[in-house]
């Protein structure tokens, strides 16, 4: 049996790669740190770019029904 302490975790492409080395040092692991953060803030814009689009879709949906069905009363 293989021991699962080597293995690599890593961002999806995103970023540095983190091993499970234990001599990592402190600069190394601030510098990942800040890698991940920074990809994590810019998912939370890419988010509320995808949410604000998907808001306006509905309510451009919602005036198409009003005009098309205007004796829906929803």
């Amino acid at each position: 049996m293989g021991s699962k302490r080597h293995r690599q975790v890593s961002s999806y492409g995103m970023g540095p790669t983190l091993s499970s080395t234990p001599n990592l040092r402190l600069s190394q692991i601030r510098a990942v740190w800040l890698a991940f953060q920074e990809q994590n803030e810019h998912l939370r814009e890419e988010i509320a770019f995808i949410m604000n689009e998907i808001a306006l879709i509905r309510q451009e949906m919602d005036e198409l029904r009003r005009r098309l069905l205007p004796n829906n009363a929803d």
